[in-house]
C-alpha cells in the first residue's frame, strides 16, 4: 500500500500543460440527485494516475531533471530508477548521507 501511495504522489507532482487539459476532461452532474441537472466540466492539472502514458511522462520528467546534474549520484539514479523506485546502495553510513544530500 505504501509503494502505491508514493507512486500516486510522484504522478501528482508532474504538472500538465494547460493546453493538455482537454485530454483529461471529465463531466460531473451539478446535482448528483438530479440526472437532468447541468454538467460541470473538470480537467486534471497534473499527470493522471492510471493513464497508460503516465509512467512514460514521469520517466521523461525524472530524466530531464537528472540530466541537469552532472554528478555520480545523478548518473547512478538514471541507471537504477524504475518508474519512481530507486534501487541502489552504498557501503558506509557517510556515503549514504552524501548520496541522500
Amino acid at each position: 500500500m505504501a509503494s502505491l501511495l508514493i507512486l500516486i504522489l510522484a504522478f501528482l507532482h508532474v504538472s500538465l500543460d494547460k493546453g493538455d487539459g482537454d485530454a483529461t476532461r471529465f463531466f460531473w452532474l451539478s446535482d448528483p440527485d438530479d440526472p437532468t441537472s447541468a454538467f460541470h466540466v473538470y480537467r486534471f492539472k497534473v499527470v493522471l494516475f492510471g493513464a497508460s502514458s503516465s509512467p512514460f511522462i514521469l520517466n521523461v520528467t525524472l530524466n530531464k531533471h537528472l540530466n541537469q546534474h552532472n554528478d555520480p549520484v545523478a548518473e547512478d539514479m538514471k541507471k537504477n530508477i524504475y518508474v519512481d523506485d530507486l534501487i541502489s546502495g552504498v557501503q558506509h553510513d557517510e556515503e549514504a548521507a552524501t548520496y541522500y544530500n
